[in-house]
């Protein structure tokens, strides 16, 4: 008769380093979900606000048209008044205001994987309505 006292302590030990790397992973994923809402609704906002910018003297005339710099400028604005080192670019079209927004996201529970800093990048469109 042969005695395996202790021999489940290995696999036990192996099943649960295991458990939290599955957990770790999920966290890590969930918290990239929540950075790229984050900066998509950012992106959103900042559109819009770009968007809102409409040319008065063109509406005057019965035309929507976006007021080119005035739009750029309160894009950019959303964006560096919201905080967090976000990085935006802008651009303006006759038709719609388009934002990508560049967040830094650090990765904590991945960090053992050589997974350290991921780019978070959206783009948000936008057209100016009137009525």
């Amino acid at each position: 008769m042969t005695h395996e006292r202790g021999s489940m302590l290995p696999a036990f030990a192996g099943l649960v380093f295991v458990s939290l790397v599955i957990l770790a992973l999920a966290v890590e994923i969930a918290s990239f979900g929540v950075a790229y809402r984050q900066t998509a609704d950012l992106a959103d906002v900042a559109a819009e606000s770009g968007a809102s910018m409409i040319d008065q003297s063109a509406l005057h005339n019965g035309s929507t048209v976006l007021d080119g710099p005035a739009a750029a400028r309160e894009a950019l604005a959303v964006v560096s008044g919201a905080g967090g080192g976000d990085t935006a670019r802008v651009d303006v079209l006759p038709d719609r205001v388009c934002v990508s927004v560049t967040r830094v996201h650090e990765a904590t529970a991945l960090s053992f994987l050589s997974i350290g800093v991921v780019d978070v990048q959206v783009t948000s469109c936008a057209e100016p309505r009137t009525g």
